[in-house]
């Protein structure tokens, strides 16, 4: 379930990708109790590296559940990994609300008053 900030998939590099806005939540299941990782895979759209920026931006995301914040990480330009340790009392069975909140937001150029920060390939607990 999206509650926030997520917007329709969109084809980018020969797949389907969906829209983080600068501050993005969802709803994801703990589909086992064992679960204690969140792995995010997210493709950033700027390119900081660029020498129109002169390497010295980088887009940072702040990732939470439930409302305990698991830390900032910078996303490199392109696609991005990200393995999240998430302690096992912060995790609920069933429905965890997950936040997503970006350093860096652009518009998307299709819909102009759609702001965006990144996609979103895939978002699971393991």
């Amino acid at each position: 379930v999206y509650l926030r900030g997520i917007r329709p998939d969109v084809s980018r590099r020969k797949a389907t990708r969906m829209i983080c806005e600068k501050e993005s939540w969802l709803e994801l299941n703990r589909m086992s109790p064992r679960a204690s990782r969140l792995r995010l895979i997210l493709n950033s759209p700027f390119m900081f590296r660029s020498w129109q920026w002169y390497g010295k931006y980088a887009q940072l995301v702040e990732i939470a559940v439930n409302g305990t914040s698991l830390g900032k990480r910078a996303l490199n330009d392109g696609r991005n990994v990200l393995d999240v340790k998430v302690a096992k009392d912060i995790l609920k069975p069933g429905a965890n609300l997950i936040s997503l909140k970006f350093q860096y937001h652009n518009w998307f150029p299709t819909r102009s008053s759609w702001p965006f920060s990144a996609y979103l390939e895939r978002i699971k607990l393991y």
